[in-house]
């Protein structure tokens, strides 16, 4: 993928004798004891400058070429800096943090590069491959095809574009694509206060997305061919094809860059793939020296398949395979031939035969567990009609079965697709040498309708709107005889999010997607309707309204409704019957707006020490509204909140000797708790229900943070170590008639990582992680171990844990390594490598997933015009998972294609 704004590096061709053929720009940066400055040297005078703002009469005196010791700014808004082109090492000032560029030494945090030459070359298919670059991130336990951010310090993280939060799910949300972007920053803990207010808060990914040419006319096309499994699978199509082109259309003045990509893949898992097309366009217009404008769009549209993995855990078959198949028994409470209505009593299922509609036997629940009691005769009536509550597997039932490795919960009848745009504009000016102002706007928009297997259904439609003016201050001066170097970043962001949140939330109970779906059956059979043997869905009426069922009559069908923009589709009401308060969180409408105010600065005291400290306010205002009234009561159900919150972080740098930085850094962070778009939703407090609960707008994170970085070779390898302990408060969990259960999670963990580039030809680096993760003494939902006793309930949520607990999916130590080496000749080879020790997949330490790793290889042969490569993926086919209930692919083979013109 070429993504650089200048030229892609030809390795195996740079020789000393034939440097003058390549474009090497370098950027350095110098201590003059007064302020920091950024010179542009080049390396031969054939090459025009690419939108240097130097004197007009300078240029011409020079023929195109800067005088030598000539001071010229580099904007980073519109040229990608020329070292990240050529190599792995962290040599990009950094914005993403505070504003105003920073040397990646001189961050006090833990912080990964990746940059255009990775982003051109590498395999990253997911969010979960930047765990080769960073030992901040975490190898995904959930649905590792889909766009978003990755698992950072064991908790989910936010995604940035050019410094500017986007609104993203980590999950069912859209396939992942890079095509708008040249490189990211992976930064672990809080965003900074100029971001503002968040939700996750265990760290972010901020995109930089492609710049445009100035220098001369570039395209590039990128093809990626089918992938050929090893493990019997065989062929399937895997085509991702991409064309990227810009050039120059006012000489060192206006550019552009369009990129397009496209994709068509059958995935590994059953019935599981996507495709879609991703346009990107950027252009930039450099009027004057003083004022710089950067406008970029990106649009997709996404047609996917949610790939809900594997039900039914245990270790059998996470180690062997092993499936407990068959039926399962539902679990109904409700009156049946008189009573009070809370018994509990199952159908009986017959070998050979299943039900017969008639023969039924009574439930007692002990101890979380359903017991099989006596038989009952007639059938429940609609004045008896009952609700199911859980599943059982009867022993007599289930028979283990070798299950085959593709197969997941994928139905091909319900695909999801996916709406985005988003459009930023920037624009920079300067007011002499010492200030600058800097607006930054973006707009997000992006719809998801999203059906699997037909019990789940989820529309979500948001509307993002952010501007925020930066005021970029740079000082020398003297305190007591001591210079002072002072950056500052102060200004004041607006924040506008709506979100509209239309779901299915019937309980887990209900339709084939709950753990009573059989993985050895044929999905396209299994409907909503085929599983009752009546026809409910779509539905509608009131949430205690009897339907007739292959169980006699039920209860408990949340009242669907069509939802006006997705017609195709029903879903559940927001609001709330007062008989089941857990509607509540269903379905919503919420307007936030969040006004901030926020000042950061960093001060360098002599040449040792260094203090960064900034502050941030933030006034939110939030309402939520019910959008699908059913009734007089329930059409007037809405709350809003007004808070102000806080934020605040500091950090001390210290310098030894000049390539080597000690730091301690502490943040205090106040964040907004809600659902998984990032808005906050309904909450039942003391028994209240439909109304928005203000500890959801002050959900507290602090981040203690010590580390060194050190730059052990200069301009060859770099290292970096990281100690941290942070709490944070994990998402809110509702419990009907209940508080919501408020859960901190404390981690604690040390990180390590290295990178060696000697030369353009050979790179290697190195991670290593230690992540301790509890929540701490909260109640806490917690699925019990899988048994087909006939008794147990299999949806895994009826027990509820007192004390601390290590979460679940997250292994303690943790590595990866990246290396690459290109003889003369244009052969290389790269791989790279991630491994883990064992993780636990359930509370009670039952279900574990053994110790993994995985081997990657790609060869290639690279000229200055073409590169072509082959990639082996998984080259032990070892059988690793992501999470205990997704498996990763098995060895595969794929060809890479890229042309340069």
């Amino acid at each position: 993928m070429e993504t650089a704004s200048l030229h892609r590096p030809q390795w195996a061709t740079i020789q000393p004798q034939s440097r003058k053929k390549q474009l090497v720009t370098r950027l350095r940066r110098f201590h003059s004891g007064k302020w920091q400055q950024a010179v542009w040297l080049l390396t031969f005078a054939s090459i025009q400058p690419l939108a240097l703002q130097a004197d007009e009469s300078s240029s011409a005196s020079s023929g195109g070429a800067n005088p030598v010791g000539e001071i010229v700014e580099l904007d980073p808004l519109v040229i990608t800096d020329s070292n990240s082109l050529v190599t792995t090492l962290p040599v990009r000032p950094v914005t993403g943090v505070y504003g105003f560029a920073t040397n990646y030494q001189d961050i006090p945090r833990s912080i990964t590069q990746i940059n255009p030459e990775q982003f051109a070359s590498d395999i990253i298919s997911s969010y979960s491959d930047f765990q080769r670059y960073s030992p901040s991130v975490n190898q995904s336990t959930g649905q590792i095809a889909n766009y978003g951010s990755p698992t950072i310090r064991g908790s989910k993280s936010d995604a940035y574009q050019n410094g500017v939060r986007l609104l993203t799910r980590q999950q069912n949300n859209r396939p992942f694509t890079l095509n708008a972007y040249e490189g990211a920053d992976i930064v672990a803990g809080p965003a900074p206060v100029i971001f503002g207010p968040s939700e996750r808060t265990s760290g972010y990914v901020d995109y930089l997305t492609k710049k445009a040419y100035f220098d001369k006319q570039h395209t590039t096309i990128n093809l990626r061919l089918g992938k050929f499994y090893a493990d019997g699978t065989g062929f399937k199509d895997n085509e991702n094809w991409q064309i990227d082109n810009g050039g120059p259309l006012i000489k060192d003045e206006l550019a552009y860059r369009i990129s397009y990509q496209g994709e068509n893949i059958h995935a590994y898992q059953y019935n599981g793939g996507d495709k879609y097309h991703d346009i990107f366009g950027t252009l930039a217009w450099l009027p004057n020296k003083d004022l710089t404008i950067d406008w970029n769009f990106e649009y997709g549209d996404f047609e996917w398949l949610v790939n809900n993995g594997y039900n039914r855990v245990t270790n059998d078959l996470i180690r062997n395979g092993t499936y407990l198949s068959g039926p399962a028994t539902p679990i109904i409470q409700g009156a049946f031939a008189g009573g009070d209505g809370k018994q509990y009593y199952s159908p009986v299922y017959k070998p050979g035969i299943g039900f017969d509609g008639t023969s039924f036997i009574k439930r007692t629940a002990s101890k979380g567990q359903f017991l099989p009691g006596d038989a009952l005769t007639g059938a429940p009536t609609d004045k008896q009609a009952g609700t199911i509550v859980g599943y059982v597997l009867d022993p007599a039932l289930v028979k283990p079965v070798q299950l085959n490795d593709n197969a997941a919960l994928n139905a091909p009848g319900y695909p999801s697709s996916t709406a985005a745009f988003n459009t930023q504009l920037r624009i920079k000016k300067r007011f002499g040498e010492r200030f600058s102002v800097l607006n930054n706007a973006l707009y997000q928009y992006y719809t998801t309708d999203t059906a699997s297997n037909g019990g789940f259904y989820n529309w979500i439609r948001t509307h993002t709107i952010e501007d925020r003016t930066e005021g970029l201050l740079s000082l020398d001066f003297n305190l007591f005889g001591l210079p002072i170097l002072h950056d500052s970043n102060t200004g004041v962001s607006y924040r506008y999010e709506q979100v509209h949140n239309y779901k299915d939330s019937q309980k887990g109970g209900y339709g084939p997607t709950g753990d009573q779906y059989d993985l050895t059956g044929d999905p396209t059979t299994f409907t909503r309707n085929a599983f009752f043997g009546a026809p409910v869905y779509p539905f509608s009426g009131t949430a205690s309204t009897p339907v007739a069922t292959r169980f006699g009559y039920l209860k408990g069908f949340y009242p669907y409704l069509t939802v006006p923009e997705s017609t195709d589709n029903a879903v559940s009401p927001g609001g709330s019957d007062p008989a089941q308060p857990w509607l509540s969180s269903a379905t919503n409408h919420t307007d936030t707006g969040t006004l901030s105010f926020y000042s950061q600065h960093r001060f360098a005291l002599g040449e040792k020490f260094f203090v960064d400290t900034g502050a941030r306010i933030s006034g939110i205002n939030s309402k939520i509204t019910n959008p699908l009234p059913l009734n007089a009561a329930n059409a007037t159900i809405e709350d809003s909140i007004d808070t102000w919150i806080p934020g605040w972080s500091a950090s001390l740098s210290f310098k030894p000797v000049s390539r080597i930085t000690t730091y301690v850094t502490y943040a205090y962070i106040q964040a907004v708790n809600g659902m998984t778009t990032g808005s906050p939703t309904w909450a039942n407090v003391n028994g209240v229900t439909n109304i928005y609960d203000p500890a959801a707008f002050e959900s507290l994170s602090e981040l203690k943070e010590a580390g060194v970085k050190a730059e052990l070779v200069p301009g060859q390898l770099f290292g970096a170590i990281s100690v941290y302990s942070q709490t944070r408060d994990l998402t809110l969990q509702s419990v009907p008639n209940a508080d919501p259960i408020r859960a901190k999670g404390l981690y604690e963990g040390f990180e390590a990582n290295l990178r060696y580039q000697p030369s353009r030809a050979f790179t290697i680096g190195i991670n290593y992680s230690y992540l301790s993760a509890t929540t701490l003494n909260q109640n806490i939902s917690a699925p019990k171990p899988l048994q087909a006793d006939n008794a147990t309930n299999i949806l895994g949520t009826t027990a509820l844990g007192l004390g601390d607990w290590r979460i679940t999916n997250l292994p303690r130590n943790s590595g990866s390594l990246f290396a690459s080496y290109e003889f003369e000749s244009g052969f290389g080879v790269k791989t790279d490598l991630w491994v883990r020790d064992r993780y636990l997949a359930n509370n009670y330490g039952i279900v574990t997933v053994p110790s993994e790793y995985n081997l990657n290889l790609s060869l290639f042969y690279n000229q200055p015009s073409w590169t072509v490569a082959l990639d082996f993926q998984n080259v032990t086919n070892e059988r690793n998972f992501a999470g205990a209930s997704t498996l990763l692919e098995p060895l595969s083979i794929q060809g890479r294609f890229t042309y340069r013109f």
